[in-house]
């Protein structure tokens, strides 16, 4: 279940922001995309990971 949503995530983050770019090159524009770094074990999270 968890591929499944990591995948239709994907497939609308691109829909949405890659798609209009792709079919409308002038509309160009730079975006950038932040995801949280999170240990699934529930430990601290190992900076040099975000460096």
């Amino acid at each position: 279940m968890g591929d499944f949503i990591v995948t239709r995530a994907k497939e609308l983050l691109k829909q949405r922001y890659y798609k209009p770019i792709k079919d409308h090159p002038k509309l160009f524009v730079e975006i950038e995309l932040e995801y949280p770094v999170v240990n699934l074990s529930v430990n601290a999270t190992d900076v040099s990971l975000s460096k």
